[in-house]
């Protein structure tokens, strides 16, 4: 509870003081009695630190602006939309950005559709970021608004499926709209007119923020592929009532089926919406639903700071399960954490005099909320940071639940019963640039023939499956 010189000692509080004098720790210190320490801690939880949420930190001198007063400037809701995009991506390192626009959409139906993606999803360097925040200083307002025609290009995209909308943006000069004035299409995410899948190994879900300032226009081009792929479910509005729209369709089979058969298990992605602006109130019934069956949130954001509050709790719920990361390892002498989206997995050994321990791996959830909970749903780490012996983790039998978990038991359930209950298994090893089966005939490769095996190993030939496989496999 101390904290840092000149700072009176206690723990982060919330919504303590007033504007002129705030409150910024409850008063706790070690010498403090328990009920005090106490509520000194149930209040702290409530700030978020160390429950394992993202949290927006500000400074003291932002706070003072902030809450100070200013004068007011006439900004375009464009610019505004930019500057909260790019205040975004410049204060968030562990997000990878894309970003896709419209096509000029004009000026009928059926005419320069859709829209494009100018910036792939790439790993967030500060190369990509310069070049991410460079691209949307270039980005005009002068088109439709083809929302779901934009997000059927960005399912292909994910998809890894042909160009489509994004190669039929061509020049209109009755209304001054020129090509090669605009962001560009990103290159590098097509190969031979083939959109290169964002999704990669160990990647699977992704979210994709739709901003507006109203509702959509000339947004009818991809119905039919659309209704072709999902059957018209989820679709919004209808042909006799003049308001029909397939964008919610979209983002519900987005949501819900494997946009990515190349790569294992299912890649999905999660569709949030931004109504920014008064204007764009007439559009809020399908953004709501869009985001309400694509998996996502819709937020009403009728100004600047309530466009960038949305946009920091899109990010924030997107990291709750999307993030891969390694956290440091947990307060406890027998077994550490690794988060990966949304599991968490613990490495748990039972020490031994010999240079052999038996060791197992235990899979549980986080929860948007970072608690870390079984595979029944129930809380799994006790008030001591250790996994509770109730606990049933995932892979494990579920005789073996119904008999009271596998706890932290070493010896029950995780991978280690699911090895144990296999019939046979491969092993890889990194004998090369990557992992490679680890046979005899591999092995052998790598240390440049079978005699130099032999030779560096001290053993006979004939031993060499029992000694490199049989022990393993």
């Amino acid at each position: 509870m101390g904290q840092c010189w000149g700072v009176t000692s206690g723990l982060p509080v919330d919504g303590r003081g007033s504007v002129s004098n705030p409150k910024y720790y409850t008063n706790a210190n070690a010498g403090s009695n328990e009920t005090i320490k106490q509520r000194a801690r149930d209040r702290a939880e409530l700030t978020g630190f160390g429950i394992g949420r993202p949290l927006t930190i500000y400074t003291q001198d932002y706070l003072t602006w902030q809450h100070g007063t200013k004068e007011k400037a006439d900004i375009s809701r464009l610019e505004i939309a930019k500057n909260a995009i790019k205040s975004i991506i410049l204060t968030t390192p562990s997000v990878d950005f894309g970003l896709a626009v419209f096509n000029v959409n004009a000026w009928n139906e059926f005419e320069r559709d859709g829209g494009r993606v100018i910036s792939g999803l790439k790993e967030n360097t500060s190369a990509v970021k310069s070049g991410l925040i460079t691209t949307i200083d270039g980005i005009s307002a002068s088109t439709n608004t083809p929302l779901c025609e934009t997000l059927y290009e960005a399912y292909r995209y994910f998809s890894g499926l042909s160009v489509d909308f994004a190669y039929k943006n061509t020049d209109l000069p009755g209304a001054g709209y020129y090509v090669s004035q605009q962001p560009q299409m990103d290159a590098s995410v097509v190969k031979s007119g083939i959109y290169d899948s964002p999704f990669k190994k160990c990647q699977n879900n992704a979210s994709v923020v739709i901003i507006t300032d109203g509702v959509p226009t000339k947004d009818a081009a991809a119905n039919h592929f659309i209704h072709t792929l999902t059957g018209g479910a989820d679709k919004y509005g209808s042909e006799a009532g003049g308001d029909l729209n397939y964008l919610s369709a979209m983002s519900s089979w987005m949501n819900k089926y494997d946009l990515n058969t190349s790569e294992p298990g299912d890649q999905t992605v999660s569709t949030h919406t931004i109504g920014f602006s008064k204007g764009a109130a007439s559009a809020a019934a399908l953004l709501k639903k869009t985001a309400e069956v694509g998996g996502g949130r819709y937020f009403d954001a009728t100004n600047a700071n309530l466009l960038q509050g949305s946009l920091q709790q899109v990010v924030s719920e997107a990291l709750d399960t999307n993030s891969s990361f390694t956290s440091p390892a947990v307060a406890s002498n027998n077994f550490n954490r690794t988060q990966s989206f949304e599991y968490a997995y613990y490495s748990i050994f039972l020490p031994n005099k010999g240079p052999t321990w038996l060791g197992n791996l235990k899979k549980y959830r986080v929860t948007g909320k970072g608690e870390v909970v079984d595979k029944a749903g129930n809380p799994a780490i006790g008030l001591d940071g250790n996994i509770k012996s109730t606990a049933c983790s995932f892979w494990t039998p579920s005789a073996v639940c119904s008999a009271g978990g596998d706890g932290n038991e070493v010896e029950k359930g995780g991978a280690l019963s699911a090895m144990q209950s296999a019939d046979s298994r491969t092993i890889y090893s990194n004998l090369n640039s990557g992992l490679t089966e680890l046979t005899v005939s591999n092995v052998a490769i790598t240390a440049g023939g079978t005699e130099n095996l032999v030779n560096y190993l001290g053993v006979a030939e004939a031993q060499l499956p029992s000694l490199l496989v049989g022990q393993w496999a």
